[in-house]
């Protein structure tokens, strides 16, 4: 089940090259819609991933999300994004904070990112398991 999605604006980056690794540090915001919250990616969010010369390169990305959850409150999100990159595929595991009691059970929600970009654009969507039941409520019935 589809849980988030992040259209993601580039800013800024940041490159380091060693021996052994390529090093980008992308800044970024854009926003996020879902039918369980709307808002926008903060200022200050930052994509860094690591390209190995000898493994599969890997990334973590940190960032605030601001806005309303689907009971109309206005609230905040955190989340911590790491996964790996191969083969062209990029799979995360998000881990999520949030201040909105309606949200709370993406916290300990299992979640799972994917990277994909559209029309130039880079977009995360966060799912959880389908057959997962977090005490969602209303929202996540029927899942």
């Amino acid at each position: 089940m589809e849980v988030l999605k992040l259209y993601i604006h580039v800013n800024g980056c940041e490159k380091v090259e060693s021996e052994c690794a390529a090093v980008q540090m992308i800044s970024f915001d854009g926003r996020c819609d879902g039918d369980y919250f709307r808002g926008e990616i903060l200022p200050g969010g930052v994509d860094t991933q690591i390209y190995y010369k000898d493994q599969p390169s890997k990334l973590s990305a940190r960032y605030l999300v601001q806005g309303i959850d689907h009971t109309g409150r206005g609230c905040r999100i955190f989340i911590e994004n790491n996964g790996i990159m191969y083969d062209g595929e990029t799979i995360t595991r998000p881990i999520i904070y949030t201040d909105s009691i309606a949200l709370k059970w993406m916290e300990t929600a299992s979640l799972y990112g994917t990277l994909t970009v559209v029309e130039g654009q880079p977009v995360i969507t966060i799912y959880t398991d389908k057959n997962e039941n977090n005490g969602k409520g209303e929202k996540g019935s029927g899942i």
